[in-house]
C-alpha cells in the first residue's frame, strides 16, 4: 500500500515539474523587455551626443535662443536658433522613451514613458539630470510598457517580457528578439 502511495506521489511530482518547463517550441518574436535600474542607472542612460539627423520628429519647443525637437522614444535634438531661418544643430540628448517635453526656468522636463526626468539646461553644453519622478504614473507602468512604446509597433498584438518586481524598478523598455513571452497587449 505504501508503494502505491509513493508511486502516485512520484507521478504527481513528475507531472507538476513537467508542467513548469518552458515551452521550447515557442517562436522568437520582437518584444519589449524591461530595463531595471536605479536613479543612477537612469542618469547614465541620459547623455549628450553629437548632432544627428532628424528622423521620427515629435514635439518642437523653443526656449531663449534654443530650439528643441523631440525624436520619438529616443531623445531631444538641440539647435542654436539665434538665426531662425537657419537653425544650427548643437547636440542630441538621449532620453529613452521620450515623447513630450517642456521647459521652465532653465529646466527641461521630459517624459520617459516610465517617469518624468528633470534636466538642468543652464549650461546647454552640459545638461544635468536633477530629478526623476514616477509617482504620477502609478503602478500600471511597472506592469506593462507605456503607450509611447506600444504605438511604435505596426502589429496589433504587442509582446512584452512579463515584469519581475524582484528585479527592481523599471526605468525604461527596449526592443529585443526573445522567445514568445506570455505577456502581450492588443492595440
Amino acid at each position: 500500500m505504501l508503494s502505491n502511495k509513493s508511486t502516485i506521489i512520484f507521478l504527481l511530482f513528475i507531472g507538476l515539474i513537467s508542467g513548469c518547463e518552458i515551452d521550447q517550441n515557442k517562436p522568437n518574436v520582437l518584444a519589449l523587455t524591461p530595463i531595471y535600474g536605479t536613479l543612477s542607472d537612469l542618469q547614465a542612460m541620459i547623455s549628450v551626443q553629437s548632432p544627428r539627423d532628424l528622423s521620427a520628429v515629435g514635439k518642437i519647443y523653443t526656449y531663449n535662443q534654443w530650439l528643441f525637437i523631440n525624436e520619438r522614444n529616443v531623445g531631444v535634438h538641440v539647435f542654436d536658433n539665434s538665426n531662425p531661418s537657419s537653425p544650427s544643430p548643437i547636440q542630441f540628448i538621449t532620453i529613452p522613451g521620450n515623447i513630450d517635453l517642456a521647459i521652465h526656468h532653465d529646466f527641461l522636463y521630459a517624459d520617459m514613458g516610465v517617469g518624468i526626468v528633470t534636466i538642468d539646461i543652464t549650461d546647454i553644453a552640459q545638461p544635468q539630470v536633477t530629478a526623476f519622478e514616477q509617482a504620477h504614473i502609478g503602478e500600471k507602468f511597472q506592469l506593462r510598457p507605456p503607450t509611447s512604446f506600444i504605438e511604435s509597433f505596426s502589429e496589433n498584438k504587442v509582446y512584452f517580457e512579463c515584469p519581475n518586481p524582484s528585479k527592481g524598478t523599471i526605468i525604461s523598455w527596449e526592443l529585443n528578439t526573445i522567445q514568445q513571452p506570455d505577456c502581450y497587449l492588443i492595440k
